[in-house]
């Protein structure tokens, strides 16, 4: 009787293993169809100009570093220098935040210039998530 109790127990967690498993390779299909490849990088970029226009921050610079990379993703860094008001800034970051793409702010600094204490100049680290094609 012991035997079958153990037996049923291990079929059962068996069948629970499988089914998450399911869930699990469902939700990596999802998240690599939100996923860029690389050479549809630009869309991030055309994003990002988007949010320019949207937010009303002048982006003055974009440098692509180096990336690093998986068996299936690679990361590439992207630096932005950016100039305008710091409401403009905090949507721009925000709305990178709330991006249905997977980008990681690295890095964010900011600077109040003396003569014009009403804009920032800023410079913004991003990390972009793309699937390798």
């Amino acid at each position: 009787m012991a035997g079958d109790n153990s037996a049923n127990e291990h079929k059962e967690r068996v069948i629970r293993l499988k089914q998450e498993i399911k869930r699990l390779q469902h939700a990596v299909k999802q998240i690599n169809a939100e996923l860029p490849t690389e050479r549809e990088f630009s869309k991030a970029t055309t994003m990002l100009d988007s949010l320019e226009q949207k937010t009303g921050l002048d982006i003055d610079k974009i440098k692509t570093l180096a990336t690093d990379s998986t068996a299936e993703y690679k990361l590439i860094n992207t630096d932005l220098e950016v100039t305008g008001k710091f409401d403009d800034l905090k949507q721009f970051i925000t709305d990178i935040e709330n991006s249905p793409r997977p980008i990681t702010l690295r890095k964010l600094s900011i600077n109040l210039p003396k003569l014009n204490r009403r804009t920032v100049k800023s410079s913004i680290g991003l990390e972009i998530i793309c699937q390798k094609d």
